[in-house]
């Protein structure tokens, strides 16, 4: 299934996201970078730091393999 808005953001009924793999997002930023893993790192740091700081949205890493975005205010 191809990376888009409605399978990375949280959805209603409480039902957690599709998570991301690195390879995904990778793929879909990065298509020609032959190995993009340290721009993803760099990105997603970055990326976590700037929604702490301005949104109730949070990107988890899970298992070092795949990404997910969830929204504080959804969860509590």
């Amino acid at each position: 299934q191809p990376v888009s808005a409605s399978n990375i953001s949280s959805k209603a009924g409480g039902e957690e996201p599709r998570p991301l793999t690195k390879e995904e997002i990778c793929t879909a930023l990065w298509p020609k970078k032959e190995n993009p893993e340290d721009t993803l790192y760099t990105f997603m740091s970055r990326l976590k730091s700037s929604l702490k700081n301005q949104s109730t949205l949070q990107i988890v890493n899970r298992r070092g393999r795949e990404y997910v975005l969830l929204d504080e205010d959804a969860t509590d």
